[in-house]
């Protein structure tokens, strides 16, 4: 039941990224309608980018040995989750994902988040996580909630 339903999830985030990028990349002409030049300059600059890879595996890469953020993929199953904006960062050289700690504006009429900052481990404070918490991070900055 959850590969389908990951599997539904993913058919909607593929339409939603294709209709951004429709949008975005000029695919639809002033009339509205698909402009198939253009299309055909896109693939031309795509085929262009040495090594690109459009795969992500659903399974992640958790774990694995790393150098830097973007080698580290994060799991379909955390990203269909609506309790926290994952994302899979490179801590102590192993891929790990990560819930970044923030704080709401104290204004109840502005409608934002702001990440919790600090410069070590100990600024940061994950039990708002409670024990989906295996250990809490200071990152680029940032505190994170290292959840996988």
């Amino acid at each position: 039941m959850k590969k389908i339903i990951a599997m539904i999830v993913a058919m909607i985030l593929s339409f939603f990224i294709a209709a951004l990028f429709f949008a975005s990349t000029g695919l639809i002409n002033e009339n509205g309608k698909f402009d198939r030049v253009r299309a055909h300059q896109i693939v031309v600059e795509l085929e262009t980018i040495p090594f690109i890879d459009i795969t992500v595996p659903s399974e992640g890469n958790s774990g694995d040995f790393c150098s830097r953020h973007a080698e580290c993929i994060t799991p379909m199953e955390y990203l269909i989750q609506s309790n926290c904006p994952f994302t899979s960062l490179c801590i102590k050289n192993q891929c790990s994902v990560v819930c970044p700690l923030t704080y709401h504006d104290p204004d109840m009429a502005v409608s934002r988040s702001y990440p919790y900052t600090c410069e070590s481990d100990a600024d940061c404070n994950c039990s708002e996580r409670g024990n989906r918490t295996i250990d809490c991070s200071c990152t680029s900055g940032r505190c994170w909630s290292v959840e996988g």
